[in-house]
Protein backbone atom coordinates (compact mmCIF):
# COMPACT_ATOMS: atom_id res chain seq x y z
CA UNK A 1 0.00 0.00 0.00
CA UNK A 2 2.72 2.51 1.13
CA UNK A 3 4.56 2.23 -2.66
CA UNK A 4 1.17 2.52 -4.50
CA UNK A 5 0.24 5.91 -2.77
CA UNK A 6 4.14 6.90 -2.92
CA UNK A 7 4.09 6.19 -6.94
CA UNK A 8 0.50 8.02 -6.67
CA UNK A 9 1.20 11.18 -4.52
CA UNK A 10 3.54 13.11 -6.65
CA UNK A 11 1.29 12.80 -9.61
CA UNK A 12 -1.79 13.81 -7.41
CA UNK A 13 -0.25 16.80 -6.06
CA UNK A 14 0.46 17.65 -9.16
CA UNK A 15 -3.26 17.38 -10.60
CA UNK A 16 -4.80 18.73 -7.44
CA UNK A 17 -7.14 21.10 -9.33
CA UNK A 18 -8.09 18.64 -11.75
CA UNK A 19 -8.71 15.62 -8.91
CA UNK A 20 -10.51 18.08 -6.77
CA UNK A 21 -13.34 19.14 -9.69
CA UNK A 22 -14.60 15.54 -9.79
CA UNK A 23 -14.80 15.15 -5.56
CA UNK A 24 -16.83 18.38 -5.54
CA UNK A 25 -18.86 17.36 -8.05
CA UNK A 26 -19.60 14.40 -6.86
CA UNK A 27 -19.84 15.60 -3.22
CA UNK A 28 -23.30 17.59 -5.31
CA UNK A 29 -24.22 14.68 -6.67
CA UNK A 30 -24.29 12.88 -3.49
CA UNK A 31 -25.96 15.73 -1.26
CA UNK A 32 -28.52 16.19 -4.29
CA UNK A 33 -29.20 12.39 -4.08
CA UNK A 34 -29.43 12.37 -0.03
CA UNK A 35 -31.48 15.82 -0.07
CA UNK A 36 -33.51 13.90 -2.59
CA UNK A 37 -34.29 11.13 -0.60
CA UNK A 38 -34.95 13.46 1.84
CA UNK A 39 -37.04 15.83 0.93
CA UNK A 40 -39.33 12.83 -0.97
CA UNK A 41 -39.83 11.01 2.45
CA UNK A 42 -40.84 14.36 3.92
CA UNK A 43 -43.52 15.19 1.21
CA UNK A 44 -44.66 11.55 0.88
CA UNK A 45 -45.57 11.21 4.56
CA UNK A 46 -46.78 15.01 4.95
CA UNK A 47 -48.91 14.47 2.39
CA UNK A 48 -50.29 10.97 3.19
CA UNK A 49 -51.01 12.28 7.08
CA UNK A 50 -53.26 15.00 6.29
CA UNK A 51 -55.28 13.05 3.57
CA UNK A 52 -53.39 13.28 0.42
CA UNK A 53 -52.26 16.80 0.80
CA UNK A 54 -55.74 18.61 1.69
CA UNK A 55 -54.26 21.08 4.37
CA UNK A 56 -50.34 20.62 2.74
CA UNK A 57 -48.23 22.73 0.55
CA UNK A 58 -46.91 20.54 -2.33
CA UNK A 59 -45.44 23.03 -4.70
CA UNK A 60 -42.44 24.16 -2.42
CA UNK A 61 -41.13 20.26 -1.96
CA UNK A 62 -42.38 18.98 -4.98
CA UNK A 63 -40.38 22.03 -7.02
CA UNK A 64 -37.86 21.12 -5.13
CA UNK A 65 -37.36 17.02 -5.89
CA UNK A 66 -37.73 18.26 -9.80
CA UNK A 67 -34.65 20.50 -9.45
CA UNK A 68 -32.56 18.28 -7.01
CA UNK A 69 -33.50 15.09 -9.49
CA UNK A 70 -32.63 17.16 -12.59
CA UNK A 71 -29.29 18.25 -10.84
CA UNK A 72 -28.00 14.94 -9.91
CA UNK A 73 -28.28 13.61 -12.93
CA UNK A 74 -26.20 16.62 -14.22
CA UNK A 75 -23.52 16.83 -11.30
CA UNK A 76 -23.12 13.10 -11.91
CA UNK A 77 -22.31 13.24 -15.47
CA UNK A 78 -20.22 16.16 -15.55
CA UNK A 79 -18.48 14.17 -12.85
CA UNK A 80 -17.65 11.39 -14.94
CA UNK A 81 -16.59 13.85 -17.67
CA UNK A 82 -14.01 15.38 -15.57
CA UNK A 83 -13.19 12.24 -13.09
CA UNK A 84 -12.49 10.05 -16.09
CA UNK A 85 -10.08 13.24 -17.92
CA UNK A 86 -8.41 14.22 -14.91
CA UNK A 87 -7.49 10.09 -14.50
CA UNK A 88 -6.49 9.40 -17.78
CA UNK A 89 -4.91 12.15 -18.30
CA UNK A 90 -2.59 11.52 -14.78
CA UNK A 91 -2.21 7.88 -15.97
CA UNK A 92 -0.99 9.29 -19.08
CA UNK A 93 1.50 11.27 -17.74
CA UNK A 94 2.85 8.29 -15.41
CA UNK A 95 3.14 6.15 -18.77
CA UNK A 96 5.17 8.82 -20.40
CA UNK A 97 7.52 8.56 -16.87
CA UNK A 98 7.65 4.98 -16.58
CA UNK A 99 8.45 4.83 -20.74
CA UNK A 100 11.22 7.50 -20.08
CA UNK A 101 12.84 5.86 -16.59
CA UNK A 102 12.50 2.32 -19.46
CA UNK A 103 14.18 3.69 -21.86
CA UNK A 104 16.86 5.03 -19.96
CA UNK A 105 17.94 1.70 -18.67
CA UNK A 106 21.24 0.31 -20.07
CA UNK A 107 20.32 -2.54 -22.18
CA UNK A 108 21.87 -4.80 -19.45
CA UNK A 109 19.20 -3.46 -16.47
CA UNK A 110 16.19 -3.83 -19.18
CA UNK A 111 16.95 -7.75 -20.58
CA UNK A 112 15.82 -8.76 -16.85
CA UNK A 113 12.35 -8.13 -18.29
CA UNK A 114 11.11 -9.97 -21.40
CA UNK A 115 8.55 -8.26 -23.84
CA UNK A 116 5.55 -9.01 -22.56
CA UNK A 117 6.22 -8.59 -18.73
CA UNK A 118 7.30 -4.71 -20.36
CA UNK A 119 4.17 -4.41 -22.04
CA UNK A 120 2.11 -5.25 -19.26
CA UNK A 121 3.70 -3.32 -16.84
CA UNK A 122 3.22 -0.15 -18.71
CA UNK A 123 -0.22 -1.10 -20.06
CA UNK A 124 -2.05 -3.05 -17.75
CA UNK A 125 -0.34 -2.42 -14.25
CA UNK A 126 -1.23 1.58 -15.63
CA UNK A 127 -4.76 0.91 -16.17
CA UNK A 128 -5.63 -0.76 -13.59
CA UNK A 129 -4.35 2.90 -11.07
CA UNK A 130 -7.37 4.09 -12.23
CA UNK A 131 -9.55 2.01 -9.49
CA UNK A 132 -7.46 3.96 -6.66
CA UNK A 133 -8.95 7.62 -7.27
CA UNK A 134 -12.35 6.10 -9.09
CA UNK A 135 -13.38 3.83 -6.79
CA UNK A 136 -11.82 4.49 -3.90
CA UNK A 137 -10.31 7.72 -3.26
CA UNK A 138 -13.13 9.72 -4.53
CA UNK A 139 -15.55 8.31 -2.89
CA UNK A 140 -13.82 7.81 0.49
CA UNK A 141 -12.77 11.75 0.38
CA UNK A 142 -17.10 12.42 -0.25
CA UNK A 143 -18.12 9.57 2.42
CA UNK A 144 -15.73 11.27 4.77
CA UNK A 145 -17.25 15.13 4.56
CA UNK A 146 -20.67 13.70 4.46
CA UNK A 147 -20.00 11.39 7.48
CA UNK A 148 -19.41 15.10 9.14
CA UNK A 149 -22.59 16.48 7.87
CA UNK A 150 -24.58 13.79 9.16
CA UNK A 151 -22.67 13.38 12.52
CA UNK A 152 -22.81 17.15 13.07
CA UNK A 153 -26.81 17.13 12.24
CA UNK A 154 -27.58 14.45 15.04
CA UNK A 155 -25.49 15.21 17.45
CA UNK A 156 -27.65 18.88 17.19
CA UNK A 157 -30.74 16.92 17.32
CA UNK A 158 -30.75 13.40 18.12
CA UNK A 159 -27.18 12.45 19.77
CA UNK A 160 -27.52 9.13 20.64
CA UNK A 161 -28.04 8.67 16.42
CA UNK A 162 -24.61 10.26 15.91
CA UNK A 163 -22.92 7.51 18.15
CA UNK A 164 -24.66 4.90 15.68
CA UNK A 165 -23.28 6.87 12.67
CA UNK A 166 -19.70 6.97 13.91
CA UNK A 167 -20.15 2.93 14.36
CA UNK A 168 -22.01 2.10 10.83
CA UNK A 169 -19.27 4.36 9.02
CA UNK A 170 -16.23 2.58 10.69
CA UNK A 171 -17.27 -0.79 9.64
CA UNK A 172 -18.35 0.51 6.08
CA UNK A 173 -15.90 2.24 5.55
CA UNK A 174 -12.69 1.16 7.61
CA UNK A 175 -13.07 -2.43 8.59
CA UNK A 176 -14.95 -4.31 5.59
CA UNK A 177 -12.52 -2.12 3.47
CA UNK A 178 -9.36 -3.21 5.53
CA UNK A 179 -10.63 -7.09 5.48
CA UNK A 180 -11.29 -6.54 1.67
CA UNK A 181 -7.85 -5.28 0.65
CA UNK A 182 -5.75 -7.92 3.21
CA UNK A 183 -7.85 -10.59 1.73
CA UNK A 184 -7.83 -9.75 -2.13
CA UNK A 185 -3.72 -8.53 -2.07
CA UNK A 186 -2.18 -12.00 -2.89
CA UNK A 187 -5.58 -12.59 -5.42
CA UNK A 188 -4.77 -9.28 -7.10
CA UNK A 189 -0.89 -10.25 -7.36
CA UNK A 190 -1.76 -13.23 -9.14
CA UNK A 191 -4.06 -11.39 -11.97
CA UNK A 192 -1.13 -8.73 -13.10
CA UNK A 193 1.36 -11.98 -13.17
CA UNK A 194 -1.18 -14.11 -15.49
CA UNK A 195 -2.02 -10.71 -17.05
CA UNK A 196 2.01 -10.58 -17.84
CA UNK A 197 1.81 -13.70 -18.87
CA UNK A 198 -0.96 -13.93 -21.33
CA UNK A 199 0.73 -11.01 -23.43
CA UNK A 200 4.02 -12.36 -22.94
CA UNK A 201 2.88 -15.79 -24.14
CA UNK A 202 0.90 -13.78 -27.22
CA UNK A 203 4.31 -11.55 -28.32
CA UNK A 204 5.98 -15.38 -28.16
CA UNK A 205 3.42 -16.86 -30.53
CA UNK A 206 3.96 -14.16 -33.25
CA UNK A 207 7.80 -14.21 -33.01
CA UNK A 208 7.85 -18.18 -33.34
CA UNK A 209 4.38 -18.49 -35.33
CA UNK A 210 6.73 -20.11 -38.17
CA UNK A 211 8.44 -22.74 -36.06
CA UNK A 212 5.08 -23.32 -33.79
CA UNK A 213 3.62 -24.29 -37.42
CA UNK A 214 6.10 -26.19 -38.56
CA UNK A 215 7.09 -28.38 -35.68
CA UNK A 216 3.29 -29.06 -35.17
CA UNK A 217 3.09 -27.36 -31.98
CA UNK A 218 -0.57 -25.90 -31.87
CA UNK A 219 -2.31 -28.22 -29.98
CA UNK A 220 0.38 -27.94 -26.88
CA UNK A 221 0.34 -24.05 -27.20
CA UNK A 222 -3.15 -24.09 -26.98
CA UNK A 223 -3.19 -26.05 -23.76
CA UNK A 224 -0.81 -23.35 -22.73
CA UNK A 225 -2.75 -20.65 -23.33
CA UNK A 226 -5.84 -22.52 -22.47
CA UNK A 227 -4.15 -22.76 -18.78
CA UNK A 228 -2.90 -18.86 -18.48
CA UNK A 229 -6.73 -18.22 -19.43
CA UNK A 230 -8.13 -20.36 -16.99
CA UNK A 231 -6.00 -19.05 -14.12
CA UNK A 232 -6.74 -15.46 -15.19
CA UNK A 233 -10.50 -16.65 -14.80
CA UNK A 234 -9.95 -18.13 -11.65
CA UNK A 235 -8.78 -15.05 -9.62
CA UNK A 236 -10.91 -12.97 -11.31
CA UNK A 237 -13.90 -15.05 -10.06
CA UNK A 238 -12.21 -15.24 -6.38
CA UNK A 239 -11.78 -11.29 -6.80
CA UNK A 240 -15.84 -11.20 -8.02
CA UNK A 241 -16.36 -13.14 -5.17
CA UNK A 242 -14.36 -11.06 -2.57
CA UNK A 243 -16.40 -7.51 -3.83
CA UNK A 244 -19.74 -9.30 -3.54
CA UNK A 245 -18.84 -11.08 -0.14
CA UNK A 246 -18.06 -7.35 0.86
CA UNK A 247 -21.01 -6.11 -0.62
CA UNK A 248 -22.95 -8.79 1.42
CA UNK A 249 -21.83 -7.74 4.80
CA UNK A 250 -22.45 -3.93 3.74
CA UNK A 251 -25.79 -4.99 3.46
CA UNK A 252 -26.06 -6.41 7.14
CA UNK A 253 -24.17 -3.33 9.02
CA UNK A 254 -25.98 -0.73 6.60
CA UNK A 255 -29.57 -2.87 7.62
CA UNK A 256 -28.75 -2.85 11.06
CA UNK A 257 -27.84 0.58 11.30
CA UNK A 258 -31.18 1.75 9.71
CA UNK A 259 -33.03 -0.91 12.08
CA UNK A 260 -31.28 1.36 14.93
CA UNK A 261 -31.89 4.45 13.35
CA UNK A 262 -35.53 3.19 12.84
CA UNK A 263 -35.97 2.33 16.49
CA UNK A 264 -34.26 5.39 17.97
CA UNK A 265 -35.93 8.17 15.90
CA UNK A 266 -39.65 5.97 17.16
CA UNK A 267 -38.25 6.95 20.25
CA UNK A 268 -38.20 10.95 19.65
CA UNK A 269 -41.71 10.23 17.92
CA UNK A 270 -43.51 8.78 20.74
CA UNK A 271 -41.95 11.80 23.02
CA UNK A 272 -43.19 14.59 20.52
CA UNK A 273 -39.76 15.58 19.98
CA UNK A 274 -39.66 14.68 15.81
CA UNK A 275 -42.35 15.02 12.97
CA UNK A 276 -43.67 12.05 11.79
CA UNK A 277 -42.47 13.65 7.84
CA UNK A 278 -39.56 14.61 9.63
CA UNK A 279 -38.28 11.26 10.71
CA UNK A 280 -38.95 9.40 7.58
CA UNK A 281 -37.11 12.13 5.48
CA UNK A 282 -34.18 11.71 7.82
CA UNK A 283 -34.48 8.11 7.51
CA UNK A 284 -34.63 7.85 3.49
CA UNK A 285 -31.62 10.50 4.17
CA UNK A 286 -29.88 7.99 6.13
CA UNK A 287 -30.39 4.99 3.19
CA UNK A 288 -28.82 7.81 0.42
CA UNK A 289 -25.79 8.13 2.83
CA UNK A 290 -25.36 4.29 3.16
CA UNK A 291 -25.41 3.95 -0.38
CA UNK A 292 -22.53 6.27 -0.93
CA UNK A 293 -20.55 2.77 0.80
CA UNK A 294 -20.90 0.81 -2.10
CA UNK A 295 -18.43 2.29 -4.15
CA UNK A 296 -15.61 2.31 -1.15
CA UNK A 297 -16.23 -1.69 -0.87
CA UNK A 298 -16.42 -2.16 -4.64
CA UNK A 299 -12.59 -0.48 -4.94
CA UNK A 300 -11.67 -1.88 -2.45
CA UNK A 301 -12.01 -5.33 -3.92
CA UNK A 302 -9.44 -3.85 -6.69
CA UNK A 303 -6.95 -2.62 -5.02
CA UNK A 304 -5.16 -5.73 -4.03
CA UNK A 305 -4.69 -5.55 -7.98
CA UNK A 306 -3.78 -2.25 -7.95
CA UNK A 307 -1.02 -2.27 -5.11
CA UNK A 308 0.74 -5.36 -7.43
CA UNK A 309 0.76 -3.34 -10.52
CA UNK A 310 2.58 -0.38 -8.14
CA UNK A 311 5.09 -2.85 -7.10
CA UNK A 312 5.64 -3.65 -10.84
CA UNK A 313 5.71 -0.21 -12.04
CA UNK A 314 8.19 0.81 -9.15
CA UNK A 315 10.50 -1.86 -9.82
CA UNK A 316 11.23 -0.48 -13.02
CA UNK A 317 11.52 2.85 -11.91
CA UNK A 318 13.79 2.46 -8.80
CA UNK A 319 15.99 0.63 -11.30
CA UNK A 320 18.89 2.34 -11.58
CA UNK A 321 21.63 1.99 -14.40
CA UNK A 322 24.73 0.05 -13.53
CA UNK A 323 26.74 3.03 -15.90
CA UNK A 324 26.58 6.03 -14.92
CA UNK A 325 28.12 9.34 -16.33
CA UNK A 326 30.75 11.42 -14.06
CA UNK A 327 30.29 14.46 -12.51
CA UNK A 328 32.66 16.21 -14.78
CA UNK A 329 32.78 14.71 -17.95
CA UNK A 330 35.33 15.55 -20.37
CA UNK A 331 34.41 16.64 -24.01
CA UNK A 332 35.46 14.03 -27.26
CA UNK A 333 36.51 15.33 -30.34
CA UNK A 334 34.41 14.16 -33.35
CA UNK A 335 37.30 12.09 -35.13
CA UNK A 336 39.65 9.99 -33.20
CA UNK A 337 41.64 6.46 -32.97
CA UNK A 338 40.27 3.87 -30.32
CA UNK A 339 42.79 1.88 -28.26
CA UNK A 340 41.65 -1.46 -25.97
CA UNK A 341 44.14 -0.99 -23.33
CA UNK A 342 44.99 -4.35 -21.46
CA UNK A 343 40.99 -4.55 -21.56
CA UNK A 344 39.55 -7.57 -19.15
CA UNK A 345 35.65 -8.52 -18.77
CA UNK A 346 34.17 -11.06 -16.53
CA UNK A 347 31.13 -11.47 -15.23
CA UNK A 348 28.87 -13.51 -12.50
CA UNK A 349 27.30 -16.14 -14.32
CA UNK A 350 24.04 -16.33 -12.78
CA UNK A 351 23.17 -20.28 -13.38
CA UNK A 352 26.94 -21.29 -11.85
CA UNK A 353 27.36 -18.43 -9.75
CA UNK A 354 30.91 -18.53 -10.38
CA UNK A 355 33.24 -15.24 -12.23
CA UNK A 356 33.39 -16.12 -16.19
CA UNK A 357 35.83 -14.85 -18.09
CA UNK A 358 35.11 -13.31 -21.17
CA UNK A 359 38.37 -11.23 -22.55
CA UNK A 360 41.65 -11.21 -20.99
CA UNK A 361 43.86 -8.89 -21.85
CA UNK A 362 42.87 -7.24 -25.02
CA UNK A 363 44.94 -4.56 -26.82
CA UNK A 364 43.12 -3.32 -30.09
CA UNK A 365 44.05 0.10 -31.88
CA UNK A 366 42.01 1.53 -34.92
CA UNK A 367 43.13 4.13 -36.69
CA UNK A 368 41.01 7.13 -37.81
CA UNK A 369 39.70 5.86 -41.25
CA UNK A 370 40.75 1.87 -40.59
CA UNK A 371 38.30 -1.02 -41.35
CA UNK A 372 39.05 -3.67 -38.35
CA UNK A 373 37.40 -6.86 -38.41
CA UNK A 374 36.91 -9.22 -35.54
CA UNK A 375 36.72 -12.87 -36.45
CA UNK A 376 35.90 -16.36 -34.54
CA UNK A 377 34.22 -18.74 -33.00
CA UNK A 378 30.68 -18.40 -31.65
CA UNK A 379 30.94 -17.17 -27.71
CA UNK A 380 34.47 -16.31 -28.17
CA UNK A 381 33.64 -12.79 -27.14
CA UNK A 382 33.35 -10.71 -29.98
CA UNK A 383 29.90 -8.72 -29.35
CA UNK A 384 31.67 -8.23 -26.01
CA UNK A 385 34.27 -6.59 -27.49
CA UNK A 386 31.81 -3.94 -29.17
CA UNK A 387 29.36 -3.71 -26.25
CA UNK A 388 32.48 -2.47 -24.35
CA UNK A 389 33.05 0.38 -26.50
CA UNK A 390 29.36 1.35 -26.42
CA UNK A 391 29.39 1.14 -22.93
CA UNK A 392 26.78 -1.22 -22.84
CA UNK A 393 29.12 -3.34 -19.76
CA UNK A 394 32.02 -1.75 -18.44
CA UNK A 395 35.30 -3.27 -18.40
CA UNK A 396 36.58 -5.59 -15.68
CA UNK A 397 40.32 -4.11 -16.02
CA UNK A 398 42.17 -1.64 -18.50
CA UNK A 399 40.74 0.95 -20.42
CA UNK A 400 38.80 1.92 -23.70
CA UNK A 401 39.86 5.16 -25.12
CA UNK A 402 38.08 7.35 -27.63
CA UNK A 403 40.94 10.19 -29.33
CA UNK A 404 43.34 9.55 -26.02
CA UNK A 405 40.28 10.18 -24.01
CA UNK A 406 38.90 7.23 -21.28
CA UNK A 407 35.23 6.43 -22.43
CA UNK A 408 34.33 5.94 -19.07
CA UNK A 409 35.45 9.72 -18.74
CA UNK A 410 33.01 11.44 -21.01
CA UNK A 411 28.91 11.52 -21.87
CA UNK A 412 27.54 8.39 -23.12
CA UNK A 413 25.36 10.55 -25.00
CA UNK A 414 28.73 12.24 -26.78
CA UNK A 415 30.16 9.13 -27.29
CA UNK A 416 27.23 7.34 -28.75
CA UNK A 417 26.91 10.21 -31.24
CA UNK A 418 30.24 9.60 -32.67
CA UNK A 419 29.35 5.48 -33.13
CA UNK A 420 26.53 4.08 -35.30
CA UNK A 421 26.09 0.71 -34.25
CA UNK A 422 24.36 -1.71 -37.14
CA UNK A 423 23.14 -5.32 -34.60
CA UNK A 424 23.18 -8.34 -36.29
CA UNK A 425 19.69 -8.68 -36.11
CA UNK A 426 18.87 -4.75 -37.25
CA UNK A 427 15.08 -3.40 -36.95
CA UNK A 428 13.30 -2.38 -39.19
CA UNK A 429 10.45 -0.56 -37.76
CA UNK A 430 6.81 0.04 -38.54
CA UNK A 431 6.75 3.44 -40.84
CA UNK A 432 7.92 4.85 -43.86
CA UNK A 433 11.75 4.10 -45.38
CA UNK A 434 12.14 7.85 -45.01
CA UNK A 435 11.12 7.39 -41.07
CA UNK A 436 12.98 4.31 -41.13
CA UNK A 437 16.40 5.53 -42.30
CA UNK A 438 16.19 9.22 -40.84
CA UNK A 439 16.34 7.70 -37.41
CA UNK A 440 20.39 8.19 -37.20
CA UNK A 441 19.52 12.04 -38.70
CA UNK A 442 16.16 13.57 -38.04
CA UNK A 443 17.15 16.97 -39.77
CA UNK A 444 18.26 14.96 -43.12
CA UNK A 445 17.36 16.04 -46.34
CA UNK A 446 15.89 14.00 -49.18
CA UNK A 447 19.09 14.80 -51.11
CA UNK A 448 21.08 13.57 -48.38
CA UNK A 449 18.92 10.45 -48.23
CA UNK A 450 19.38 9.59 -51.99
CA UNK A 451 23.34 10.11 -51.80
CA UNK A 452 23.57 7.39 -48.91
CA UNK A 453 20.95 5.24 -50.53
CA UNK A 454 23.46 5.34 -53.71
CA UNK A 455 25.97 4.59 -51.48
CA UNK A 456 24.42 1.27 -50.16
CA UNK A 457 23.33 0.73 -53.67
CA UNK A 458 19.67 1.17 -52.73
CA UNK A 459 18.99 4.62 -54.84
CA UNK A 460 17.14 3.06 -57.90
CA UNK A 461 14.90 0.27 -56.04
CA UNK A 462 14.00 3.26 -54.07
CA UNK A 463 13.81 5.44 -57.07
CA UNK A 464 11.26 3.51 -58.85
CA UNK A 465 9.12 2.79 -56.10
CA UNK A 466 5.81 4.36 -56.73
CA UNK A 467 5.54 6.12 -53.10
CA UNK A 468 9.68 6.65 -53.14
CA UNK A 469 11.16 7.38 -49.47
CA UNK A 470 7.17 7.69 -48.13
CA UNK A 471 6.63 3.68 -49.01
CA UNK A 472 5.22 1.97 -46.24
CA UNK A 473 7.42 -1.04 -45.08
CA UNK A 474 5.59 -3.39 -42.61
CA UNK A 475 6.82 -4.46 -39.00
CA UNK A 476 10.03 -6.28 -39.49
CA UNK A 477 10.12 -5.20 -43.00
CA UNK A 478 8.49 -8.60 -44.50
CA UNK A 479 7.81 -6.58 -47.47
CA UNK A 480 11.83 -6.52 -48.05
CA UNK A 481 14.08 -8.95 -49.18
CA UNK A 482 17.00 -9.79 -46.24
CA UNK A 483 19.72 -7.82 -48.11
CA UNK A 484 17.79 -4.96 -48.52
CA UNK A 485 16.58 -4.71 -45.22
CA UNK A 486 20.12 -4.90 -43.89
CA UNK A 487 21.15 -1.89 -46.76
CA UNK A 488 18.53 0.07 -45.48
CA UNK A 489 19.60 -0.67 -41.82
CA UNK A 490 23.37 0.14 -43.00
CA UNK A 491 22.07 3.44 -44.46
CA UNK A 492 20.67 4.40 -41.20
CA UNK A 493 23.82 4.53 -39.73
CA UNK A 494 25.70 6.13 -42.55
CA UNK A 495 23.36 9.36 -42.81
CA UNK A 496 24.14 9.83 -39.35
CA UNK A 497 27.18 12.14 -38.50
CA UNK A 498 29.06 9.10 -36.65
CA UNK A 499 32.86 9.09 -37.14
CA UNK A 500 32.88 5.43 -36.09
CA UNK A 501 30.76 2.45 -37.41
CA UNK A 502 30.71 -0.63 -34.60
CA UNK A 503 28.79 -3.85 -37.13
CA UNK A 504 27.97 -7.24 -35.02
CA UNK A 505 28.02 -9.78 -37.49
CA UNK A 506 26.24 -7.23 -40.55
CA UNK A 507 26.63 -9.74 -43.13
CA UNK A 508 24.41 -12.87 -41.21
CA UNK A 509 21.50 -14.45 -43.37
CA UNK A 510 23.34 -13.53 -46.74
CA UNK A 511 24.52 -15.78 -48.72
CA UNK A 512 28.10 -15.59 -50.35
CA UNK A 513 27.35 -13.37 -53.41
CA UNK A 514 25.48 -10.87 -51.17
CA UNK A 515 28.10 -11.13 -48.30
CA UNK A 516 30.84 -9.81 -50.72
CA UNK A 517 28.87 -7.24 -52.07
CA UNK A 518 28.34 -5.79 -48.48
CA UNK A 519 31.38 -5.59 -47.82
CA UNK A 520 32.57 -3.61 -50.89
CA UNK A 521 29.60 -1.35 -50.26
CA UNK A 522 31.04 -0.66 -47.35
CA UNK A 523 33.98 0.25 -47.95
CA UNK A 524 32.47 2.41 -50.38
CA UNK A 525 29.99 3.83 -48.10
CA UNK A 526 32.29 4.74 -44.82
CA UNK A 527 34.79 6.73 -46.99
CA UNK A 528 38.56 7.36 -45.59
CA UNK A 529 37.55 9.58 -42.55
CA UNK A 530 35.20 6.96 -40.83
CA UNK A 531 36.52 4.40 -38.48
CA UNK A 532 34.87 0.42 -39.03
CA UNK A 533 34.52 -2.02 -36.33
CA UNK A 534 33.01 -5.35 -36.96
CA UNK A 535 32.27 -8.66 -35.59
CA UNK A 536 32.27 -11.07 -38.31
CA UNK A 537 31.74 -15.17 -39.27
CA UNK A 538 32.46 -13.90 -42.76
CA UNK A 539 35.34 -14.42 -44.94
CA UNK A 540 36.54 -10.77 -45.08
CA UNK A 541 40.82 -12.40 -45.16
CA UNK A 542 41.03 -11.40 -49.34
CA UNK A 543 39.83 -7.95 -48.58
CA UNK A 544 43.41 -6.52 -48.20
CA UNK A 545 41.60 -3.02 -46.87
CA UNK A 546 40.18 -4.80 -44.03
CA UNK A 547 42.70 -5.40 -40.63
CA UNK A 548 41.65 -8.31 -39.23
CA UNK A 549 42.01 -9.88 -35.82
CA UNK A 550 41.23 -13.05 -34.61
CA UNK A 551 39.46 -13.80 -31.35
CA UNK A 552 39.58 -17.05 -29.56
CA UNK A 553 38.70 -17.49 -25.70
CA UNK A 554 39.20 -14.22 -24.71
CA UNK A 555 42.32 -13.03 -26.20
CA UNK A 556 43.11 -11.31 -29.16
CA UNK A 557 45.62 -12.39 -31.97
CA UNK A 558 46.59 -10.50 -35.13
CA UNK A 559 45.66 -12.68 -37.86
Amino acid sequence: MRTLFSLLYPLYSNNKFNLCIPIVLLFMTAISGIALLGISGWLLTGAYIVDIGAMFNLFMPSALIRILSLTKVVFRYIEKLTGHAAIFKLLSDLRGFVFGSMIKLNPKELSKYHNGDLVSRITSDIDILDVVFLLFLEPFIVVIILFFLFYLFFYCFMPINSLVMVLISCFAVVVIPFLLIRSTKNNGMYIQEYSSNMRGFILEMIDSHIDITIMQLQDAKNREFSYICSGMSKYRSNQSIASATGQYFLSIVSGIGIVIIIYLEIGYFEKNKIEAPLLIGILLASFGFFEMFSSIVKGSACLGSAIKGADRISAIIDTKNSIKDIDDPVNLPSHGDIVYDNVSFSYINSITNENSTVLHNVNLKINIGEHVAIVGPSGSGKSTLLSLLLRMDEVSDGYITFGGNDIRKCKQSDLHSRIAFLSHDPDIFLGTLRSNIIIGNQLASDDLIFETLKLVNLHDFIRNLPLGLDTFITETGSNLSIGQARRLCLARALISPASVLVLDEPTSGLDRVLEQDFFIDLRQAAGKKRSVIMATHANVFHFHDIKTYKLNDGVLFDN
